[in-house]
């Protein structure tokens, strides 16, 4: 496996595979399966302090589809070829059990020399600072914040505005752990934002 090492923004993986935030890594079977299949990272499904985005995917809508794009009943019998389409949610933990679970998932994570990415979706900058302290003071080694979702590259103006480089920068001084800002990619400002 040391063939196969990379080392991306300072941070060593034991391979370039990162197992991506998901559905399939809310709960710890998720976590732990991307673990032990020997992936070098795997990134939490994001979480943030929002009630109301820990209740989104509660909400979240799927489609499985065959290859001409025809809506197939979602089962246990649904062909192994099927799309699944889906615009899901946060993890529906509070973030204090997110915390703890990504904590313990941290320590297995070590154990099998991969990184675990704990990934904070923002709701607001002091919220944010807050997270990013939060997880440091846990031990958790990298983290990411998403700054702009896709769903709203213009989100109210009562509400925090993603492309905000200020907030950016208040994050990224908030703690010291490697750490990634992650701008909306579908925003039209997405280049500005970087």
């Amino acid at each position: 496996m040391s063939r196969l090492a990379v080392t991306i923004g300072g941070v060593r993986l034991k391979n370039p595979v990162i197992a991506a935030s998901g559905e399939h890594l809310i709960d710890d079977a998720g976590i732990l399966s991307a673990i032990r299949a020997g992936a070098g990272a795997v990134v939490m499904k994001s979480a943030n302090e929002s009630a109301p985005a820990q209740r989104q995917l509660l909400q979240a809508e799927y489609a499985a589809l065959d290859h001409r794009w025809n809506r197939l009943d979602w089962s246990g019998d649904t062909a192994a070829d099927a799309t699944l389409l889906t615009r899901s949610g946060l993890s529906p933990l509070g973030f204090d059990d997110w915390l703890a679970q990504a904590v313990r998932m941290d320590l297995e994570a070590r154990k099998h020399d991969c990184l675990l990415v704990g990934s904070v979706v923002m709701a607001g900058i002091e919220g944010a600072v807050e997270r990013a302290r939060a997880l440091e003071a846990a031990g958790i080694r990298v983290f990411e914040f998403n700054i702009g979702t896709p769903m709203r590259a213009r989100p109210p103006r009562a509400r925090f505005r993603p492309s905000s480089r200020p907030s950016a920068s208040r994050i990224w001084s908030a703690a010291s752990p490697p750490r990634s800002i992650s701008p909306s990619g579908s925003s039209c400002r997405a280049r500005a934002n970087a």
